[in-house]
């Protein structure tokens, strides 16, 4: 059985979603209203997916993917970022925090699913292979400090890319 995908994101419509098209396909899913509900859940499990409303409740997006790199039994789990319209994430550096894809909201069904899909069978073949591709401290192409916020064309994946 696979391990569970973690699903934050305030809209209980966003986890009954994801679990509708997932379910179907063998995979377990756990809902979360805010970052640091999934972070201690994290702690606990093995979750090889989590993905992410950007506008995470009482955390940066940013810094909950820092907490999950700090988390060693969490270093193949891929991270997805939901992303709205309005929203205006700097995607290189979030890449080099470990997020894999980004979808925009709303959710396309299809997207999401073969999205779901891809990353599993990458985190199984890296299992296999014995891979440990993220390190503490990511590598960033900013400052620590630098703002979630800043002005930035979102730009939509919705394929996962490998890290080099």
């Amino acid at each position: 059985m696979p391990s569970p995908i973690f699903v934050v994101d305030s809209s209980p419509d966003v986890s009954r979603l994801v679990e509708q098209l997932s379910a179907p396909e063998g995979f377990e899913v756990m809902g979360f209203q805010d970052g640091p509900a999934a972070l201690e859940a994290a702690r606990q499990m093995n979750p090889t997916l989590i993905i992410a409303d950007y506008q995470l409740s009482n955390i940066t997006f940013s810094g909950f993917c820092k907490e999950i790199h700090k988390i060693d039994h969490l270093a193949e789990t891929s991270l997805i970022s939901l992303v709205n319209p309005a929203d205006h994430p700097d995607e290189k550096h979030l890449r080099t925090l470990g997020v894999k894809a980004f979808l925009n909201k709303p959710i396309q069904s299809d997207d999401l699913l073969t999205l779901i899909k891809s990353l599993q069978q990458q985190h199984v073949g890296s299992a296999a292979k014995g891979l440990k591709r993220r390190t503490w401290p990511p590598t960033s192409t900013g400052s620590d400090d630098e703002d979630d916020d800043a002005p930035n064309p979102v730009l939509s994946s919705n394929t996962p890319t490998e890290q080099t």
